[in-house]
């Protein structure tokens, strides 16, 4: 509920997770009107009725009225919908937090609503920690982990050789933020041999 920054910014957010989103608002943020569309937000240019909380699963209250929000948010609770009132974290049934996603690896960080832009600032952090040109370096380690579980039986062993490897990329990799790192390290280019500490 809401057309404004703070509408597009949440609609942004449920984009990347592949949610059906309509915004209700007399009015649009420019941006919100041109992402309609079969891949876009349904937009319904008036004011809120408690009937648009019908089918409602997840729902953001995001207007200029605080007030406002806040009563959206206690209907949208009674009728068991999940609710947050954006920038009200006393009234927020959930948070939503700073993501970065690297190919299969997902971080998230959040400050239970206390402050978004630390947050935000947090993830950037992580960006320059792990650019996303680093996309295949991260799916290397992810084959030689499975390299290393079918040439090594023993669990224990097998994970004391995972260990290794991981203390190696951490000491190499993730020592320094990216900028400060050159060249760019890549992963151990060969399948790690039991007992081998060179090739960790």
């Amino acid at each position: 509920m809401g057309g404004g920054n703070l509408a597009l910014q949440k609609w942004r957010t449920l984009l990347e997770s592949g949610a059906r989103v309509t915004v209700v608002a007399p009015e649009m943020h420019p941006q919100l009107a041109a992402g309609a569309g079969p891949e876009g937000p349904r937009l319904l240019r008036r004011e809120y009725a408690d009937a648009d909380l019908q089918g409602v699963h997840l729902l953001f209250a995001a207007t200029d009225d605080q007030e406002l929000n806040r009563r959206i948010v206690r209907t949208a609770q009674q009728a068991g919908i999940i609710a947050n009132a954006v920038d009200d974290p006393a009234h927020c049934g959930f948070y939503t937090p700073a993501v970065l996603r690297r190919g299969a690896v997902t971080l998230a960080i959040s400050t239970s609503g206390q402050f978004p832009g630390l947050s935000k600032a947090l993830r950037e952090c992580l960006e320059d920690w792990l650019p996303a040109g680093d996309d295949e370096l991260l799916e290397e380690l992810f084959f030689i982990r499975q390299a290393v579980k079918k040439r090594i039986p023993s669990g224990a062993e097998r994970s004391d050789t995972l260990r290794r490897m991981l203390e190696q990329f951490k000491r190499e990799y993730l020592a320094a933020p990216a900028a400060q790192v050159e060249p760019r390290h890549a992963a151990p280019s060969q399948t790690p041999q039991s007992g081998d500490s060179q090739a960790i």
